[in-house]
């Protein structure tokens, strides 16, 4: 999943047509968990302010929790 930041929040920009520097991150929730904690947003998105990654968590904890239902 490719995520941009806007205003201090790593927004998610699923069609990847978002203007600005973007970042790709598998859309599991390991992998954006992983990323969040060893700060690899603010260095791949080249920001040195502290990142807001709710909206990110949030989709990946939604797509986990799809992926579970469907078994």
């Amino acid at each position: 999943m490719r995520v941009v930041e806007r205003n201090g929040v790593v927004v998610p920009d699923p069609s990847g047509t978002l203007p600005g520097r973007g970042a790709w991150v598998h859309p599991t929730l390991v992998c954006v968990e992983k990323s969040i904690s060893r700060r690899a947003f603010g260095r791949a998105l080249r920001v040195t302010v502290a990142l807001d990654t709710e909206q990110v968590l949030a989709l990946a904890e939604a797509q986990f929790a799809l992926l579970r239902e469907q078994g």
